[in-house]
């Protein structure tokens, strides 16, 4: 794993998690899967989106399902540094466009970085009368309060927050005490949390 050259890190294995939510969309029967993601161009950031997509990727592979290109969506995370309301607006006219294909090739899942892309695609597709998850499925990243604010609840990567906040806390001891003469990158677990938005909740 390589985010900043001799910097310690805790995270959680990105291109496996992905993988499994991946998975998680295919065992339900989707096969149409787009992937939407900020742009890699912001340090550390740029690992944490290309490590996710090649997760993305491997899982279609493994299961033998085409990637189709033209479903890897790049929003401009530009706009979120200044202006989030402009940052909303232009992740939602790219889902729009995205979902306005002819049905056979629209989307049928998404897996998306973080929760609030999620949001948006739950947002845009309810607003052309979707079906989530019978006709679209949605998944994410960080499993924040974000996957409670949307009807349906978002299905969402959890990070192992307790156990990062210890292991990080180790690190830090262990740098004050000049102990470590290199780098050391934790990774971590991860858990899958399973909701409406795409599986049906009785």
């Amino acid at each position: 794993y390589e985010y900043f050259p001799r910097t310690n890190l805790v995270t959680i294995d990105n291109i496996e998690a992905t993988r499994d939510i991946t998975t998680h969309l295919i065992a339900t029967g989707k096969r149409r899967l787009a992937f939407i993601s900020p742009q890699y161009h912001y340090g550390y950031r740029i690992k944490f989106a290309q490590d996710r997509e090649y997760g993305f990727r491997r899982a279609l592979e493994e299961n033998g399902i085409e990637i189709n290109n033209d479903n890897i969506i790049r929003t401009s995370f530009e706009t979120a540094a200044g202006n989030f309301e402009e940052y909303i607006a232009n992740t939602n006219s790219l889902i729009t466009e995205l979902l306005s294909r002819p049905e056979a090739n629209r989307p049928d899942g998404i897996v998306c970085t973080n929760d609030e892309i999620a949001a948006c695609c739950i947002n845009v597709a309810k607003k052309m009368g979707i079906k989530i998850p019978e006709e679209l499925a949605v998944t994410a990243f960080d499993n924040t309060i974000t996957c409670l604010l949307t009807d349906p609840f978002i299905t969402s990567i959890e990070h192992p927050n307790y156990e990062m906040g210890y292991e990080s806390a180790k690190l830090l001891i262990s740098v004050i005490d000049e102990k470590p003469k290199v780098s050391k990158q934790v990774l971590l677990g991860h858990k899958l949390a399973k909701r409406g938005s795409s599986i049906r909740i009785q």
